[in-house]
C-alpha cells in the first residue's frame, strides 16, 4: 500500500456516501425509468390484439405497484440515512442525480447502458417473483 492513500475510513471520507448507498442512489435514479417503460408497454399491450393482453396489462399494473413501493421504501431509507437527491437529468451518454451525503455534496451518474442492463436484471428479478408466487397458487 503506498504511503499516500488514504483508508477509507479515515476523517476525509466521513459524509462520502458508501458503496451500500450509492447502490441505492442508482436505484432511486432508474426505478423511475423502469415505470415509464412499463407503463409504455402496459399502453402499447392495450392496443395489442394480443389474446394475452389482459394479463399483460395486470401484469404490468402489479410490476408497477410494487415497483412504486420499493421507489418509496428505497427514497425513505435515504432520508433516514441523511442523503438528499436532486435534479434527475440525462445527456447523450448518462443519467445523473445529484445527492449530499452527510454535508458531502457530488453527483452520481450511471451510463445509459448499463443503466438499461440493471433495469432487465431488476425486471427479471421482479417477474421472478411474481411467477414463483402464481406457481403456487396454481393448482393442476
Amino acid at each position: 500500500m503506498h504511503a499516500d492513500r488514504r483508508s477509507p475510513m479515515s476523517d476525509e471520507y466521513k459524509g462520502h456516501a458508501k458503496i451500500e448507498e450509492l447502490t441505492i442512489i442508482r436505484d432511486v435514479l432508474i426505478m423511475p425509468y423502469m415505470l415509464d417503460m412499463l407503463d409504455n408497454a402496459k399502453n402499447y399491450a392495450e392496443w395489442s390484439g394480443s389474446i394475452l393482453k389482459g394479463l399483460t396489462k395486470e401484469l404490468g399494473e402489479i410490476l408497477m405497484n410494487i415497483i412504486t413501493g420499493d421507489l418509496a421504501d428505497l427514497r425513505n431509507e435515504l432520508r433516514r440515512r441523511q442523503i438528499k437527491t436532486w435534479d434527475m437529468d440525462q445527456d447523450d451518454i448518462a443519467l445523473w442525480m445529484g445527492y449530499s451525503a452527510r454535508g458531502y455534496v457530488s453527483k452520481f451518474g450511471i451510463t445509459k447502458e448499463a443503466a438499461r442492463s440493471q433495469i432487465k436484471i431488476m425486471l427479471g428479478t421482479y417477474m421472478g417473483q411474481i411467477i414463483q408466487a402464481m406457481r403456487g397458487m396454481v393448482k393442476r
